[in-house]
């Protein structure tokens, strides 16, 4: 009688064991992405709140708050790029670039926007509405315009920064 020594792996094993491999492999990167666009969303709303917390300490200043009290019941709008400086939003009634406010927000912000992570819904600014009703921080397009209430990172984050 002969032995036969069949030492390896034949065609039908090996292609079953690299479709196993790429079905692990694929399931894994999804799950990954998924896990990194959340992380995104969720530090740009935490550097939302950073902001939002910024705003209320510069307004709770004597000086600041005496200062911005003609322009709380129509609010008005600061903006600023990633890691640029606030400013006071063109044509919107506020306190200037120059103003107190916008000196002490750039101050405690130290002179720089946070960095926007997750950007797949177009936000390349943030922009800060301030007024009577509260403090709201949204994404914004390049020019500083809000991408409207669905995409609020504070408070209550809506939109593409629903997370779940």
């Amino acid at each position: 009688m002969k032995k036969h020594n069949n030492k390896g792996l034949s065609v039908v094993e090996l292609i079953i064991v690299v479709a196993i491999i790429s079905i692990v492999v694929t399931v894994i990167s999804v799950s990954l992405f998924r896990f990194i666009q959340r992380s995104r969303k969720e530090a740009d709303v935490s550097n939302a709140s950073t902001i939002a917390a910024a705003v209320q300490t510069a307004l709770n200043e004597t000086e600041i708050k005496n200062e911005c009290a003609s322009h709380m019941a129509t609010g008005f709008i600061v903006w600023a790029p990633p890691g640029q400086p606030f400013h006071a939003f063109p044509g919107v009634a506020g306190p200037g670039d120059s103003s107190l406010f916008v000196g002490t927000l750039n101050q405690h912000l130290n002179n720089k926007a946070p960095e926007i992570k997750y950007t797949k819904n177009g936000c390349e600014t943030w922009v800060v509405a301030i007024g009577d009703t509260g403090v709201f921080v949204y994404a914004g397009d390049s020019s500083g315009v809000s991408l409207g209430t669905g995409q609020r990172m504070f408070p209550n984050p809506t939109g593409d920064y629903v997370t779940d």
